[in-house]
């Protein structure tokens, strides 16, 4: 018997037609039935993969108590990112997964979450960058700095997301004090657009905190009706009680100070018993201006000789290898300034200091003006402006500062007014040791201008006077001493009998030598409530509006010509604020994009102080 495969069945001509033909029946039939078979096995193995794909959904779709065990595991293997990593020189980022991987500010390589740990992280800092290992933490806050986000828009972002983190913390200690004092002032910027700037001053964790309020640009004009809308509208949208306020200073400008339609009768409006002050740097810087005309003109011919030298550069260069070759102490000249408080005094120290390459420059160039400094009388008179001008810049100088306190302000005036005094007797007597440019010159000169300089000295008293009428404050001796003999009579009956108690007080006595005088009265309100409350509505008003002044230099540095169209008010509040602001804050989880400039101050675990440079 023939097996059928031991033949080709493929091969036709093996056999006859009708075996041919019965063979590829045959042939078909085996074929069918193979692809058969092919086709249930394959549909078996679906089945059984169905059905346990089913019965793995339905198991892990059901609720089960080890189930939610392991994913609360897993949770809690995540880790957080902790401040003190920067140590290891690592920030971190947050990924679309919400998850925190640390990044090193170095590579910026992005480690695991399971990385973030100390010694991890420090061993990668000591594999991978050993010299960066022994660096202090400052320098990786820096470099931390570097890698924040930067692209085109993200500079402006990141400025007002942090004014807006520092101003929620201001506003909230705001309204936790319960008194607050303002200064305020207004300039123009380079945009010739007119900036208010305001100040606060008020009570936070046992001392006097000062911080920048605002800073916004007004339109149109600027009366006191428009500036006072401004500040009023923001109290009102803040939530700020006026009738807290009790102390307003500004400069002597109409528009602040006027009776009826200044910003301080718009405030007293709203709060009754607030104090106005005329900031007395202001007041000090007009009564510098007031001379006699003999006096007056030796100023002019000053001012005229600087800009001689000064407004030809070929001139400016000249002079300055002048005084090369004369090995004077200095190489140029300054101009003066109108608007600037100390200008006087330091163009004409410097002018006095080079008199002698003075004269002979304008003797070379056959300058008119040479004749001045070849006249005894006239150098006697630039000596003595020298001096007083010094002296009035030394106390402005004192009344310039930080939680200036106005009763030491009006000592530092009162004193001066009685330097002038004993230094007008003392010239009648012929001694002008106070005046060392003066004396000095008077060594060598025949010449006497010693009426001249009692007439400007008996002067300056009255304008003195004039400008400062509210100077005695002996009355108010109980806040700075408390404990001294004695019992101001200006108090009501609750508050000697409170001073009392607290001049007899041991333990008052020991905090008031260990803290300072804001401080001290702060702490007192807990036990001597009534005599506190009147020592602090008296102290907490500023005296100066220094930090307005301030705050418009910051503003030129700022907005500079290049920068016309810089919207301010945020960049301002950065770089004046004391508020810490993180750098977190700032957006370190976001992409770094390094396409724009963004420059910090560092201080201490905070950036404060922050100049940007933001598009238009």
């Amino acid at each position: 018997m023939t097996h059928l495969h031991d033949h080709d069945m493929t091969n036709p001509n093996q056999y006859g037609r009708g075996t041919h033909t019965a063979f590829a029946t045959l042939y078909e039939t085996i074929a069918d039935t193979q692809r058969h078979k092919k086709c249930e096995l394959k549909m078996e193995k679906f089945l059984k993969r169905k059905s346990t794909d089913e019965l793995s959904t339905a198991t892990s779709s059901r609720p089960s108590e080890g189930s939610s065990l392991g994913t609360k595991e897993r949770k809690s293997k995540l880790r957080k990112y902790n401040s003190s990593y920067i140590a290891y020189g690592f920030t971190f980022v947050v990924k679309n997964d919400g998850v925190e991987y640390p990044k090193c500010v170095i590579c910026q390589e992005i480690l695991s979450n399971e990385g973030m740990k100390p010694l991890k992280l420090q061993r990668h800092l000591q594999q991978k960058h050993p010299t960066e290992a022994t660096k202090s933490i400052g320098f990786f806050k820096r470099q931390e700095v570097d890698v924040v986000p930067l692209s085109n828009n993200t500079v402006s972002r990141r400025i007002d997301d942090m004014a807006e983190d520092v101003t929620v913390q201001l506003l909230e200690q705001v309204k936790n004090s319960e008194y607050f004092a303002l200064q305020l002032d207004e300039s123009t910027d380079v945009a010739n657009k007119a900036q208010l700037l305001v100040y606060i001053r008020f009570i936070s964790e046992g001392k006097f905190v000062e911080e920048i309020l605002f800073c916004k640009a007004m339109t149109g004009r600027t009366t006191g009706k428009d500036i006072f809308q401004i500040l009023d509208e923001y109290m009102e949208q803040n939530s700020i009680d006026w009738f807290r306020c009790v102390g307003v200073c500004t400069d002597g400008a109409a528009a602040m100070t006027g009776k009826r339609s200044g910003v301080i009768a718009f405030i007293k409006e709203r709060a009754p018993n607030v104090v106005s002050t005329h900031c007395m740097l202001h007041r000090e810087a007009l009564v510098a201006k007031r001379i006699d005309d003999e006096l007056y003109q030796v100023l002019q011919i000053v001012v005229k000789t600087v800009n001689y030298v000064k407004a030809h550069p070929m001139k400016a260069r000249l002079f300055e290898a002048l005084c090369h070759e004369m090995d004077a102490d200095f190489h140029g000249l300054l101009l003066h300034s109108e608007v600037r408080w100390l200008s006087r005094g330091v163009v004409l120290n410097r002018v006095f200091a080079l008199r002698r390459e003075l004269a002979v420059f304008l003797s070379t160039h056959k300058s008119e003006l040479c004749i001045y400094f070849e006249d005894k009388s006239w150098m006697l008179k630039l000596a003595y402006l020298s001096d007083i001008f010094q002296h009035l810049n030394v106390l402005n100088k004192s009344m310039q500062g930080l939680e200036l306190c106005i009763l030491n302000v009006q000592d530092k005036v009162r004193a001066f007014m009685q330097k002038l005094s004993l230094w007008e007797s003392k010239c009648q007597e012929g001694v002008t040791e106070m005046f060392p440019f003066y004396h000095q010159e008077c060594m060598t000169s025949s010449e006497d201008i010693t009426a001249i300089i009692v007439s400007h000295l008996s002067y300056l008293q009255g304008y003195f006077r004039e400008y400062y009428p509210e100077l005695e404050n002996s009355h108010m001796d109980w806040i700075r001493n408390p404990f001294a003999a004695g019992v101001s009579a200006h108090l009501d009956m609750k508050s000697q009998e409170e001073l009392i108690e607290i001049s007899n007080d041991g333990g008052m006595k020991i905090k008031f030598s260990a803290l300072p005088l804001p401080e001290f009265w702060i702490y007192s309100r807990t036990e001597y409530h009534a005599l506190a409350e009147k020592a602090l509505k008296y102290i907490l008003p500023f005296a100066t509006t220094y930090l307005c002044e301030k705050g418009f230099s910051t503003l030129t540095i700022l907005k500079t010509k290049h920068r016309a169209r810089l919207q301010v008010d945020n960049d301002m509040r950065l770089a004046l604020t004391s508020s810490p602001a993180l750098i977190n804050c700032v957006g370190a989880i976001k992409p770094i994009h390094p396409t724009k400039l963004i420059a910090f101050s560092f201080q201490e675990d905070f950036y404060t102080e922050v100049v940007f440079l933001q598009a238009d």
